[in-house]
């Protein structure tokens, strides 16, 4: 089991960005990693509220994935929340 997002889930995602019928106001992603998908959330919907919930856990590797995807979204701009905590008890404190 791999988890994270794939070039095919990019693709459905810019498709579903251009639906008149689905506006997205707010994304909540549990897990970050290095934060591949929340950048590219972040860049497809640039005016929604994104918060993000990770654990850091699994050793070092997601503490320096978190810390290298604020500098990113820093440098984008992008409305991006990434809070360190877990799922379900962590949720209500890692939403805006």
């Amino acid at each position: 089991f791999v988890a994270g997002m794939t070039n095919a889930d990019v693709e459905i995602f810019e498709k579903l960005r251009y639906l008149p019928s689905l506006p997205v106001h707010r994304i909540f992603e549990i897990g970050n990693a290095f934060g591949y998908s929340t950048t590219i959330l972040a860049k497809l919907w640039p005016t929604a509220v994104l918060d993000v919930i990770d654990a850091e856990v699994e050793g070092n590797c997601p503490r320096v994935g978190s810390t290298l995807s604020r500098k990113i979204l820093q440098k984008i701009q992008a409305n991006v929340n990434l809070h360190i905590g877990f799922s379900p008890q962590d949720v209500p404190a890692a939403m805006r």
